[in-house]
């Protein structure tokens, strides 16, 4: 198969399954252990942990392990608005952008549900939160602010920067799900100004199952988990041959960033190019230009077809697509971003995504294409008989 779904997991990498292998072979004691084998897997994770906050731009005592993005940004943002709440219960309103990854979503939901005040941020056409809007909606109860760095179904970048500043001034928490944007983009966290962020392994060619959040030193937060450590962020055993793993595809990915970004840059417009000269030229979705999108993602529509039917039909012509973000798939709902954006119901149903990574050329595309075109050209002239 061509799998053109590398938004939603990637291969892992030679280097990360060789680490991988190799720690769990031969640095197998806890980490926690006192003994001879635990302190090996110590210095494992020591290791490690320097190399993803290196990364990052972060000191490696604020970056703590999690098994992946989904309960990572669940845990950074109930341990920030854990410590809101001991300090002044009167901050009860969030902000948080509504295409965000399903995995904030849900939380928002839940959070909702506690009585904490959710309203999501206006959007401008293309996605990106509109920074005039959003400074109307921020107010003294703010608590928390969350909002993603790429979007993980349109591939646009979000004003992150400009709104941990406004942010700042107001004292109010910033999370940032920067999954889609680690090892693609650089990412400073001293820079960017907010207060959590996480990231996911295998997204960058590293095992499932592994993400870490960095916490920043300058904010107050509660671990979520009950533990005999107030700054325990998440309680349990380490697993390190993944943490291991993880650095290895980290170190990797971002000494390949710059010019695997230009290659995907080209990767984009060559696709971009081809779509548009199909006889039936799908909609593409996401930011205009270079500046706002990310080239690891393409999201379109062809008007008309369900984007499920043409994931199924791709499926069978050997092509790996997806309808959008992976952990919300297997629902009969229509895409969330493209509701958030004002699209009607069949509009939504219609978005499928590419997403593309180091196992995709620019000389596979006329093959692709062809298969697509006989899919979309066949669904069209059966849609015309009626």
């Amino acid at each position: 198969m061509i799998y053109l779904d590398y938004a939603a997991t990637t291969p892992m990498s030679e280097q990360a399954l060789n680490t991988y292998t190799k720690v769990a072979r031969e640095y197998y004691g806890n980490a926690s252990s006192l003994h001879e084998e635990g302190s090996r897997a110590q210095q494992i994770v020591t290791a490690s942990k320097q190399v993803i906050a290196q990364s990052l731009g972060a000191s490696a005592r604020h970056l703590h392990f999690a098994s992946g993005a989904t309960e990572g940004n669940f845990l950074a943002i109930y341990s920030l608005l854990e410590s809101v709440k001991k300090q002044d219960s009167s901050m009860n309103h969030i902000l948080c952008s509504p295409i965000e990854h399903d995995s904030v979503l849900r939380v928002m939901n839940r959070l909702k549900a506690e009585g904490w005040e959710v309203e999501y941020l206006p959007l401008l056409a293309d996605g990106r939160v509109c920074i005039d809007q959003f400074k109307e909606c921020v107010t003294t109860s703010t608590a928390l602010i969350a909002v993603q760095l790429v979007n993980s179904e349109l591939g646009t970048y979000q004003p992150v920067k400009e709104i941990a500043e406004i942010a700042r001034k107001m004292n109010i928490k910033v999370h940032c799900d920067a999954v889609q944007a680690f090892g693609k983009i650089p990412i400073d966290v001293q820079v960017l100004g907010v207060h959590s962020l996480s990231i996911s392994a295998h997204k960058i060619y590293g095992p499932q199952g592994i993400g870490a959040v960095w916490l920043s030193p300058n904010v107050q937060w509660s671990g979520f988990f009950p533990s005999s450590s107030s700054k325990k962020f998440r309680p349990g055993t380490l697993a390190v041959p993944s943490i291991a793993a993880f650095a290895a595809a980290a170190r990797e990915m971002i000494d390949e960033m710059d010019a695997e970004f230009v290659r995907m840059q080209h990767l984009r417009e060559a696709w971009v190019k081809a779509l548009y000269e199909m006889p039936n030229p799908p909609i593409i979705e996401g930011a205009e230009g270079t500046s706002h999108q990310s080239p690891y993602i393409l999201g379109l529509r062809f008007p008309g077809m369900e984007g499920q039917y043409l994931m199924l039909e791709c499926d069978q012509a050997g092509v790996g697509i997806s309808t959008g973000s992976a952990c919300q798939s297997g629902t009969d709902e229509a895409n969330i971003s493209m509701k958030a954006l004002g699209k009607s119901e069949q509009e939504a149903r219609e978005f499928v995504r590419f997403s593309f990574g180091k196992g995709h050329y620019v000389e596979e595309i006329p093959h692709i294409i062809e298969e697509i075109r006989t899919i979309v050209d066949r669904h069209y002239s059966y849609i015309s008989t009626f």
